[in-house]
C-alpha cells in the first residue's frame, strides 16, 4: 500500500464527437489515506483519444461512491482540467473507498458521457500517550512505562502490536488490552543503556485488517549513578599527639542509605595503608599508632571508594598535624599605634628540630584582642602581622601556644608610639592661585585617639620656616599665606616635630600651589528642573576658578540637541539655561565652550544630563491617563474588524 500525500490525481475522461466509448485507468498498487487527510482529485476532459484535444467549460461531478455522496462540482478550464479538494471526514467508513469523476455529456457539442474512477484504502490514524515512573533513574532500578493507544476518534484500540526499542535493539513487544493500554518494565543495566540521556522508540505496527495506521513515538529518560559521600569522626584538619594511638572512623553513605560490604582504601601521604570493608551501617574503624615513623609534619590522609555500577565513586582528603611539647623563642620590635606590627616566633620540638603547623596566637591584654599567625617561613618561624590598636605606652603582650599537650604563656614588653597626622580640613583654593593672592589653609592635628591641642605646626617653603601657629582645643590651626608674585609651582610643608617624652612621632603634610596669571575653570551642574507644561528644562551651572574666585560675566556657549546658544554668568558665577526637553528618555550631553580671558583659561567640555521616562512623557503632555487612553483606542481599533466579521458570519 502507498499512502499518497496531498497531490493531484490526474485521470483522463476520453470522449469523441459521435458516441465514442470510454476506458478506465487503473493503478498498479492500492493507495491509502487517513481520515482527516485532504485529497486533491483532478481529471482532464479530452476528445479524440488519450492525447486528444482538451474540452473546456464542461461540468464535472465528483462522487464518493462508497457513501453515495456528491463531493463537489468543477468546470474544466482551457486545458480541460477540473479538480476538487476533499478533506476526508473523521466519521467516514474505513476500508476500500471508490471515488468517481462523472461527465454527463453535452449533446449540443456532440460530447458523450464519460466516467473515471479512483480507488484507495482509508485508514484511521493511531495516537499514543506514553508515561514513565521516573525521568531520572539509577542503574539496576526498574523503569516502568505505560502507553495508551486510541484512534482518530479518541477510542481505545485493542490488539495493536506495540514494540519498544533502544537504538536498534528490540526490548519487548506486547499487544494493547481492551482499554488500549500496554505496559513495559525494564531493569536499567548499563549493558544496553548508558549513563546520561537515553531515548526509547515506541512503535505501533499497522493493522491492515482493521485499517489502522502505524505510529512511532519516543520516550526520553536519564540514567545517573547514586551520589555517595564519606563522613568521619574528625575534621579535615586535626591535631594528633606524637607517640599516641588513635582510632579513625569513616562512614560511607549514599543519598539512599549507608553502603555495607564494600571496600574502602586508606592512603597516608600517598601510600596505601590498607583496604577495609564497611560494616552493616557503612562504617570502617581504623586504629593508627603515631610512633616515631611519623615526623612532626603535616600529613595527608585520603579515604576513597571506587564506586560500582550503581554508586558513584567518593574520595575525601584530611590534613592532620602531629605535635609534641615545644621550646619557644620570641623576637619583637617597637610598634606604632595604627601601623602593622611584626612578631617573629620560632618553636623547637623535643629533638631541637624546628616545628611548624602549630596552634599559636598573641593576646594583647590592653585592647583584649587575639591575633593569629599570618606567615610561616622556610625556617619554621611563625610570623604575626597585625595592626596595633589601643593607646601608646609600654605594653605587655602574651604569646600563647596551646594544644592538648602543652599550654605555655610568654610575656614580652613593647613600647608603642603614636603617629600623629596632619589633615587639610579646608582650603580657599584648589592648588591654584593668582600672583600675590592671599590664601587660607585650615588644618587639624590628631593621632589615633584624639585631637592634639596646644601643639606647634610650622609652615616651611624651600626648607625655611616662614611662620608657625598653635592648635586650638580641637587640634585645628589656620594659616593665611600670601602667595609669591612669580608664576610657578611652590611646595609648602606643614610640619609637626613630635614629642619623645609623650611617645609621639613627627608628621608632615605637603601642599603644592601653582601660581598663574590665568587660572583653570571649574564647571559644575548645580541644579536641574523640568517645567512640563512649557516643555522646558532649567539648568543652573556654576563657573569658578581653581583659585576659588567666582567667574563673573563669563560667556558660556553651549550646544544642546542641535540647538546653539550662549549665556553670561552672573556675579555669583552662575549660568542659567532654559533648554527644550528631549522627547526620549536617556542621558544627553550638554557641550559647552568658554573662551580664555585675562584672568581665566578657556575651557570646553560636556555635562551629562539625565532625562527620566516620566519626565520625557510628562513634558510631551503624556501622563498615565494618556497612556491608558491610547491603549484603549488601540484595542478598540483592533477589535472592530473582529466584531464585524463575527456579526456577518453569525
Amino acid at each position: 500500500m502507498n499512502k499518497i500525500p496531498n497531490i493531484v490525481l490526474f485521470l483522463s475522461l476520453l470522449c469523441c464527437i459521435l458516441f465514442c466509448s470510454t476506458s478506465d485507468v487503473s493503478a498498479g498498487t492500492v493507495d491509502f489515506y487517513e481520515r482527516g487527510d485532504t485529497l486533491s482529485f483532478g481529471v482532464y476532459l479530452l476528445q479524440n483519444g488519450t492525447y486528444g484535444d482538451p474540452v473546456s467549460h464542461q461540468k464535472i461531478e465528483f462522487y464518493d461512491e462508497t457513501e453515495n455522496k456528491l463531493l463537489d462540482v468543477d468546470i474544466t478550464d482551457e486545458y480541460g482540467f477540473a479538480s476538487i479538494q476533499w478533506t476526508i471526514p473523521l466519521s467516514h467508513v474505513l476500508g476500500p473507498i471508490t471515488l468517481n469523476a462523472t461527465f454527463d455529456g453535452n449533446a449540443s457539442e456532440y460530447l458523450s458521457p464519460s466516467v473515471q474512477f479512483y480507488y484507495f484504502d482509508l485508514y484511521s490514524s493511531i495516537n499514543i500517550d506514553v508515561n514513565g515512573n521516573k525521568e531520572i533513574i539509577a542503574p539496576t532500578d526498574s523503569l516502568k512505562i505505560n502507553a495508551s493507544l486510541y484512534d482518530d476518534s479518541e477510542i481505545a484500540v485493542e490488539g495493536m502490536n506495540v514494540s519498544i526499542y533502544s537504538d536498534a535493539l528490540l526490548l519487548d513487544s506486547v499487544l494493547s488490552d481492551e482499554d488500549g493500554l500496554v505496559f513495559f518494565e525494564f531493569e536499567c543495566n548499563l549493558d544496553y543503556f548508558s549513563l546520561g540521556n537515553n531515548l526509547l522508540k515506541i512503535e505501533v505496527a499497522a493493522d491492515p485488517s482493521r485499517y489502522f495506521s502505524s505510529c512511532i513515538t519516543y520516550y526520553e529518560f536519564t540514567i545517573e549513578k547514586v551520589e555517595t559521600l564519606i563522613e568521619s569522626n574528625f575534621s579535615n584538619s586535626t591535631i594528633f599527639e606524637s607517640n599516641s594511638t588513635s582510632e579513625l572512623c569513616f562512614q560511607l553513605l549514599s543519598t539512599e542509605s549507608p553502603l555495607n560490604g564494600v571496600p574502602m582504601d586508606l592512603f597516608i601521604d600517598g601510600e596505601l595503608w590498607g583496604t577495609y570493608t564497611t560494616n552493616d551501617l557503612g562504617f570502617v574503624n581504623i586504629t593508627i599508632a603515631f610512633d616515631a615513623s611519623f615526623i612532626l609534619f603535616n600529613h595527608t590522609i585520603i579515604v576513597s571508594f571506587e564506586g560500582t555500577e550503581r554508586y558513584t565513586s567518593a574520595i575525601r582528603t584530611f590534613s592532620i598535624t602531629l605535635l609534641c611539647p615545644f621550646e619557644v623563642n620570641v623576637s619583637t620590635s617597637s610598634c606604632v599605634v595604627g601601623d602593622m606590627a611584626v612578631f617573629n616566633i620560632t618553636v623547637l620540638d623535643i629533638f631541637n628540630r624546628s616545628v611548624d603547623n602549630l596552634l599559636a596566637w598573641i593576646y594583647d591584654s590592653s585592647v583584649q584582642e587575639t591575633y593569629l599567625p599570618s606567615v610561616m617561613d622556610e625556617c619554621c618561624s611563625i610570623i604575626f602581622e597585625f595592626r596595633v590598636g589601643g593607646f601608646k605606652g609600654n605594653r605587655n603582650f602574651i604569646l600563647n601556644i596551646n594544644n592538648q599537650f602543652v599550654n605555655e604563656n610568654h610575656t614580652f614588653f613593647v613600647t608603642i608610639w603614636s603617629q600623629p597626622s596632619i589633615t587639610l580640613v579646608e582650603s580657599s583654593v584648589n592648588h591654584f592661585a593668582s600672583p600675590g593672592q592671599e590664601i587660607y589653609l585650615l588644618c587639624r592635628l590628631d593621632n589615633h585617639s584624639a585631637s592634639l591641642k596646644d601643639s606647634v605646626l610650622y609652615v616651611l617653603r624651600n626648607d625655611i620656616v616662614e611662620f608657625y601657629n598653635i592648635t586650638n582645643d580641637s587640634g585645628v590651626v589656620g594659616f593665611s599665606i600670601s602667595c609669591p608674585n612669580e608664576e610657578g609651582e611652590y611646595l609648602y610643608v606643614l610640619s609637626y616635630l613630635g614629642n619623645n617624652s609623650i611617645l609621639e612621632l613627627s608628621s608632615t603634610l605637603n601642599y603644592s600651589i601653582y601660581i598663574s596669571r590665568q587660572i583653570p575653570l571649574l564647571v559644575i551642574l548645580i541644579d536641574q528642573t523640568i517645567n512640563c507644561p512649557l516643555q522646558q528644562m532649567n539648568l543652573e551651572i556654576q563657573v569658578s576658578g581653581y583659585n576659588g574666585i567666582l567667574a563673573q560675566s563669563i560667556r558660556f556657549e553651549y550646544e544642546w540637541i542641535n540647538n546653539h546658544g550662549s549665556e553670561s554668568s552672573d556675579i555669583q558665577g552662575n549660568v542659567f539655561l532654559v533648554l527644550p526637553v528631549p522627547s526620549d528618555p536617556g542621558e544627553y550631553l550638554l557641550d559647552y565652550y568658554i573662551e580664555s580671558t585675562n584672568e581665566f583659561m578657556g575651557r570646553n567640555g560636556s555635562i551629562c544630563v539625565y532625562v527620566s521616562t516620566e519626565e520625557a512623557l510628562a513634558s510631551q503632555g503624556i501622563g498615565l491617563s494618556g497612556i491608558l487612553l491610547s491603549s484603549s483606542v488601540s484595542v478598540t481599533l483592533i477589535s472592530l474588524p473582529i466584531i464585524r466579521r463575527y456579526y456577518l458570519l453569525s
